[in-house]
């Protein structure tokens, strides 16, 4: 197998767009990026470890992995999705952590801004005579370290406002409100308290400026996060009472179950003679 053979590469890239690379200098390249540009740059070194290998076992010289986000997740920037590509390639036991040198030729691809394509030639740089194997666990350690980069670069500016605004329009009860309102104001990974704490961030520079107007903006900024946490505790607060009184609420029969009152019919009495 060849990168040729992969799919990540084989059109122009209109919108997939390099985004990191190992062993590969950027000057050799023209924008726009074309697949076999990186196809020919990619398939060097196997070629020539399929040549010195003619008559030997031989192991697959080619690497490559897709992760794509799930649609309710927000979107990754490119230096995000780098970030993730390196990580990958280190827990695959492709690349050592924290080394500016790859021993393999690599590539990493946005594509469409949901999903990335790394492919690598496993062949060794720059004898191109030995492959770099994978770890034997490459899959598991690739889905660990995927879902723990979710965590850690969504988690922290909380649920995406996407996602949240899909989930209120799925509540059916009165819980489902509570538990949304508990994520929004969640102070450490909420919504609010990281808004909060952007103001409060921005106030304290901007009150340390020396620019007359830039400290009136801190100023004004200090009296944004104040509502801004009262604003936080006050649906905090709504949460906790729409939980405290679960047991109150009325299960309703659908309209349809409820059948308007009658009146009863009056029957005439006997007339007396």
């Amino acid at each position: 197998m060849t990168v040729g053979d992969s799919i990540a590469l084989t059109t122009e890239l209109d919108e997939r767009h390099l985004i990191s690379w190992g062993n590969l200098p950027p000057e050799d390249f023209d924008s726009p990026w074309l697949g076999g540009d990186l196809m020919n740059e990619l398939d060097e070194p196997v070629r020539g470890y399929l040549k010195e290998r003619q008559h030997e076992p031989l192991g697959n010289p080619v690497w490559r992995c897709s992760i794509e986000l799930h649609p309710q997740i927000g979107g990754l920037t490119d230096d995000q999705w780098s970030a993730v590509a390196h990580h990958i390639l280190w827990v695959a036991g492709i690349t050592e952590p924290h080394t500016e040198v790859s021993p393999v030729r690599w590539v990493a691809l946005r594509d469409g801004g949901r999903a990335v394509h790394i492919v690598a030639s496993l062949v060794r740089e720059p004898d191109h005579r030995e492959l770099v194997t994978p770890a034997a666990d490459a899959h598991a350690a690739i889905a660990r370290e995927w879902a723990r980069l979710i965590d850690e670069y969504l988690r922290p500016g909380g649920i995406p406002l996407t996602v949240l605004t899909h989930e209120i329009s799925q509540v059916h009860e009165p819980d489902d409100l509570a538990d949304l309102l508990a994520l929004v104001t969640d102070e450490q990974h909420g919504v609010m308290g990281n808004l909060r704490r952007f103001v409060e961030g921005a106030a304290h520079w901007s009150s340390a400026h020396d620019a007359a107007t830039v400290h009136h903006a801190g100023h004004r900024l200090a009296w944004a996060a104040r509502r801004l946490h009262s604003l936080q505790r006050d649906l905090a607060n709504i949460s906790s009472e729409l939980h405290s009184t679960r047991p109150s609420w009325p299960h309703r029969a659908p309209p349809a179950a409820t059948a308007p009152a009658v009146p009863p019919k009056h029957t005439p009495g006997p007339r007396a003679r």
